[in-house]
């Protein structure tokens, strides 16, 4: 676990303390049919100051992601000052969709950056040190001069300025425009 990981987990002195771990299977899922076993102790949202209408809002958003047509399956744990107030398994941990997942059902994770990358970056919107609507170039002076593809090849882009600055919501939402890799996004790499 890395040190900024374990801080913002153990520390209940920081002003949040609020730890969002939500992780949904892909098609290789390997599972555990052991009993979870509690990790940290546990005590009520609102003891916490964790509104329970908000953890609702999230299980029924998990409950529809996971469903007939959505992903595999998932868990969410949320802990708040070294105290776990909600954790739930959702969805299915074989592709047959056949046995549920368990809260200590262990499955292949990938892009884990993206995850605690955005944990961090809305920890510090709780601080308030960043806003989700700052442009990423407050932070970052170089996406100033931002710059979009209208068109061309890779080899002879053609491009103009872009009509609106990328802020970090883009960012976290992966809307901002970057390319992902696939098929077809060579000039948008350039």
């Amino acid at each position: 676990m890395s040190v900024t990981l374990r801080h913002m987990i153990t520390n209940p002195l920081s002003p949040v303390s609020l730890l969002v771990a939500l992780a949904l299977c892909t098609a290789s899922t390997v599972a555990r049919a052991q009993t979870a076993v509690t990790p940290l102790p546990q005590t009520s949202a609102q003891l916490q100051g964790i509104s329970p209408q908000r953890l609702q809002r999230m299980d029924d958003f998990m409950r529809n992601a996971t469903g007939d047509d959505g992903y595999l399956g998932g868990v969410t744990l949320i802990a708040r000052n070294g105290r776990i107030v909600d954790w739930r398994a959702h969805g299915f941990r074989d592709l047959a969709r056949t046995q549920p997942m368990q809260g200590d059902s262990i499955f292949r994770i990938y892009s884990m950056t993206k995850t605690i990358a955005s944990v961090a970056a809305l920890v510090l919107v709780e601080e308030g040190k960043l806003a989700l609507g700052d442009p990423v170039s407050k932070y970052l002076p170089e996406f100033s001069t931002s710059r979009v593809m209208t068109g061309g090849t890779a080899a002879a882009p053609r491009l103009r300025t872009a009509k609106r600055a990328i802020t970090i919501q883009h960012l976290l939402t992966h809307t901002a425009g970057f390319p992902a890799g696939f098929a077809g996004d060579e000039g948008a790499a350039r």
